[in-house]
This record gives structure tokens, C-alpha cells and sequence, in this order.
């Protein structure tokens, strides 16, 4: 199962490949995430007597109630959609199928080797998807948008149809990773005064860890997704402040970093701009939320409905009327309130608080691999207040299996 689930993690990306299943539109990812749940519960069934872990038993992570409230709301969102066939599907690919990931994996990994799999899976199709997007912005190729393929302004997409998705999908697992160089240099100056036959294996590992955080960085550097550099910028910080070893490093890079937009005008000017949302993307972005909130002042409680958001924002789409419309509003809040409602939105912000709070109650787990988790929590919050980091289906997954992750490290088996 173990080996299967990273074969599911390697093709996150395999969700742009859609077709259709006895009339049903489905996308590979869907059919490959169905098939494993179906063999894990087959196997639990007729070979282990049906052991399913229960969510609430698992100590320290009790994100049972939480879980069945999304889903719940989720559910209760599809009928107040305009459009319940579209609200059906965004419902099995963005909730109940990346929770059956989540439920096979906090079954499944049970120790360090199968832990480090998984990891090398997310690295292996992080650099897939970079490599891909690095060699766009070498040629050009394959970039099917007249404005991004132009050299002088070129955007690269990797197998995605827009920049900023690149940046979504690699940002968290770019800090999830500097995060594992951090705890493994550690663990390699202990290697060499020891001399252990697994040194080299660390070595090649540590060589595989750099290579996903380079090519990763480059291409949310060539994407030019901001929200995703800032997001990255900001769960560095976070590592490096939640480590002790990195902490004076850390700050002073930003005392340093605070000196340059406090001397250079040019730096001010633009750290203004784009923190005050001064310029043209941001401006779009406000103007999103607003008429987004004033929809949800006539929508309070139940939001647009699951897929609605396009359909519904429309009567209060009169700021710029030849400007599309966004699919959702570019906020995380906004997002969850407006496609699940709000008692959905707070029962996934309540999901989020347990998350961090969950490191104070901790007393026997591997801390470092959860201050890694939390580091990766923040990026993707951060991007989240100017993005969608979870309605697409590589990323619902994504966010599903950083949870199951802080799951599993209560088990107390992840040791080195």
C-alpha cells in the first residue's frame, strides 16, 4: 500500500488528464485515488478484519469532528449551488477524495522508512514539474499563451494552464524540503564521527533535497508568482525562527532585510506597492474581495454553494466590467465561505488553530519534522490570502496529506 500511495503522489499532476467514465467526467487522479481506497478497504477487510485506525483515537491529532464537519457542510453546500451537477464534482475531487488519501495514509505509514518515501515521492513530481518549467522558460516551448511565451515577459505554466499554479504546487514543498536539509546536515556531521555505512545514502539524499529546492525555487522564480515567492520567503522565516540552531541566522537577515527598505527608496517604494496591493494585480484582487463581500452579505450563511461563486458574483460584478471572473475570490476565508459556507469556512479555520496547537500538547513525537509541518502550514496560509491554494484537486490533496502527516507524527514513530 505503501508503494502504491507513492505511485498516487508521483502523478498529483495526472488530474489535467480528464475523460469521461460511464458518462461521468473524471480526471486519471480520481480514478488512481478510488482504486487505492478501494484496495486498502479490501485489504483491512478480508485480510486484516476490517482494523481500521479511528481518527479519534489517535492521540494528539482529534481532528475527527473537524473532519465531519467539512465534509458535512460540503455536502450541505452542493444544494444551495446553482449548477449541483458542477457542485458534485468539485465535492468528490475536493473533499471526500483527498480525505480518502488522508485516511489511507495515517493508516498506512508507520514508520520512518515509509515516511521518507512519501517525502521523496512529493520531491520526485516537484522536480518533474520544475524541470518541465525551467526548460519552458528555456524555449519557450509548450506555452500556449501568446503574453507568457514572450521572452521579455515570459511566464512558465510546467503542465499547468496558468503561472500561478506552478508556484501553488511547489511553494510548500520547497520549504518542506529546505526543512529536511536543515534536519539532515545535522544528522550528517553526526555520520562522519561515526562513520556508519549509510553515510552515502544521507549524502545522496541531501544531494536530492537541494537539487527539489533549487529547481523548485527557479521555477516559482520564472512563473513570477509573487504570492508564491513571498509565501516561500515567509515559511523560511518561519523554519528558521522555529529552529534554535537557525533563530540568530534568521533574524538577522531580517534586521538586514528591514535596513534595505528602510535606506533604498527603489526597494520602499516597491515593498509598499505590493504590500499595500498598489499595483494593477493587487488592485484586481481588492476589487475581487470587495464584490465578493458584498455578496456574501446577502449570502452569509451558505455562501454561493459549491462551484456557484462565477455564477452567483455576477450581480455584483460592476467595478470592471470587460475583467473576468475569477472562478473564487483569491482569499482563503473567502474561498471556503463562499463555496461551503460559513459554518464550513470556520470548521476548516478551527481545523487550522488545532493544527499549531497541537505542537504545545506534544510531548513524545520527532518536534523538528512538526515545526517542518507547521513551516509548510504557513506558506500556504501565507499564499492563500491573495490565492486559491486548495481548490484544485493536486492541492486538496496536498493540503490532506500535510494533515495526515501531523497525524502520523503523533504515533511516535517517526524516530531517526
Amino acid at each position: 500500500m505503501v508503494g502504491a500511495l507513492c505511485v498516487l503522489i508521483f502523478l498529483l499532476p495526472s488530474y489535467l488528464i480528464r475523460f469521461s467514465l460511464f458518462g461521468i467526467p473524471v480526471t486519471l487522479l480520481e480514478v488512481i485515488i478510488v482504486i487505492l481506497f478501494g484496495i486498502f478497504v479490501f485489504k483491512r477487510m478480508h485480510f486484516e478484519r476490517f482494523k481500521v485506525t479511528k481518527i479519534d483515537k489517535i492521540s494528539g491529532s482529534n481532528y475527527k469532528w473537524l473532519i465531519i464537519g467539512i465534509l458535512f457542510f460540503s455536502t450541505i453546500a452542493i444544494f444551495f449551488s446553482p449548477d449541483k451537477i458542477s457542485a458534485l464534482g468539485i465535492w468528490k475531487a475536493f473533499f471526500v477524495e483527498p480525505m480518502m488519501v488522508f485516511v489511507v495514509f495515517i493508516n498506512v505509514i508507520k514508520d520512518k522508512h515509509q515516511w521518507d518515501l512519501i517525502i521523496n515521492s512529493l520531491g520526485g513530481v516537484a522536480l518533474i514539474v520544475a524541470l518541465f518549467a525551467i526548460y519552458q522558460k528555456i524555449t519557450g516551448q509548450f506555452i500556449f499563451n501568446e503574453v507568457w511565451q514572450v521572452a521579455e515577459t515570459r511566464r512558465v505554466v510546467s503542465f499547468y494552464g496558468f503561472p500561478n499554479a506552478v508556484g501553488l504546487f511547489l511553494a510548500p514543498i520547497v520549504v518542506l524540503f529546505v526543512g529536511r536539509i536543515v534536519t539532515n546536515l545535522q544528522k550528517l556531521q553526526k555520520l562522519l564521527h561515526q562513520r556508519r555505512m549509510h553515510l552515502w545514502r544521507k549524502i545522496l539524499e541531501l544531494v536530492f533535497d537541494v537539487s527539489v529546492v533549487v529547481m523548485g525555487g527557479l521555477a516559482i522564480w520564472f512563473a513570477r508568482s509573487e504570492g508564491a515567492i513571498v509565501a516561500v520567503v515567509i515559511g523560511l522565516l518561519m523554519l528558521g525562527l522555529f529552529f534554535k540552531r537557525l533563530r540568530i541566522f534568521t533574524l538577522i537577515m531580517m534586521a538586514i532585510g528591514v535596513l534595505i527598505v528602510a535606506v533604498v527608496p527603489q526597494v520602499r517604494e516597491l515593498f509598499i506597492e505590493k504590500i499595500s496591493l498598489g499595483d494593477f494585480s493587487g488592485n484586481i484582487r481588492v476589487i475581487v474581495w470587495q464584490e465578493t463581500w458584498q455578496m456574501l452579505r446577502d449570502h452569509q450563511i451558505w455562501g454561493a454553494g459549491l462551484a456557484g461563486f462565477q455564477a452567483v458574483i455576477g450581480n455584483y460584478h460592476h467595478a470592471i466590467q470587460n475583467f473576468e471572473v475569477y472562478l473564487y475570490p483569491h482569499n482563503f476565508i473567502l474561498n471556503f465561505w463562499s463555496e461551503v459556507g460559513i459554518f464550513g469556512m470556520l470548521f476548516l479555520v478551527f481545523l487550522i488553530i488545532k493544527f499549531f496547537y497541537n505542537y504545545l500538547q506534544a510531548k513524545k513525537i520527532n518536534k523538528e519534522w512538526y515545526l517542518i509541518l507547521m513551516a509548510v502550514f504557513v506558506t500556504i496560509l501565507v499564499h492563500g490570502i491573495v490565492d486559491v491554494p486548495y481548490f484544485k484537486n493536486d492541492l486538496a490533496v496536498l493540503w490532506w496529506l500535510v494533515v495526515g502527516m501531523s497525524v502520523v507524527l503523533f504515533r511516535e514513530k517517526i524516530e531517526e
